[in-house]
């Protein structure tokens, strides 16, 4: 009987020690989850930019053209080829609308733009180099090519301020994105 009764106790404590290095192993976090995780509200520009510049993106929750602060600066070295120009917002912000300030360097040539993907959260929009002009509307500052989907940033007054604005298109758009 004492014999019986130890060889239950070793089966029991031995179930008991594989059991719990079989749950271990359940618990591990997969490799993906370790990888730092990509911003949850961003803006890329896919451009050519051929002269080092500072960019700025601004956003608003609603949809005013009263940007304030709310911004990302980025500085780009000009390449003669296509590169992508990040903007990443903090992760609970809700873009109603963007103001894209293109650059401070007024010898800045012609950039040209090849798409545009806006990420909020859990959703994305992708405009195509066509589709930029029909949802962004260009201040004063900037003379477009929209057959070539390319700008150039131009002085007023003596005064280089390219900025290009979401228009109503791009905020309709931004507030299903939101939902």
């Amino acid at each position: 009987m004492k014999t019986l009764k130890t060889c239950i106790i070793a089966l029991v404590l031995l179930s008991v020690i594989t059991g719990c290095k079989k749950e271990e192993s359940k618990t591990s976090v997969p490799a993906a989850e370790n990888a730092a995780a990509e911003p949850a509200v961003q803006v890329v520009l896919d451009m050519v930019v051929k002269k080092d510049d500072t960019f700025e993106m601004f956003y608003v929750e609603d949809e005013s053209l009263d940007f304030g602060d709310n911004k990302t600066r980025v500085k780009v070295k000009g390449k003669n080829e296509s590169q992508e120009i990040v903007f990443n917002f903090p992760d609970n912000a809700s873009i109603g609308n963007l103001r894209f300030d293109a650059g401070e360097n007024p010898e800045q040539e012609e950039m040209t733009i090849n798409k545009v993907i806006i990420k909020q959260k859990d959703k994305e929009l992708e405009l195509s180099a066509a589709d930029f002009f029909t949802h962004f509307t260009a201040s004063g500052y900037v003379k477009t090519f929209p057959e070539k989907f390319s700008f150039k940033g131009i002085k007023v007054n003596n005064v280089y301020d390219p900025m290009i604005y979401g228009n109503t298109t791009l905020m309709h758009i931004l507030r299903e994105l939101k939902k």
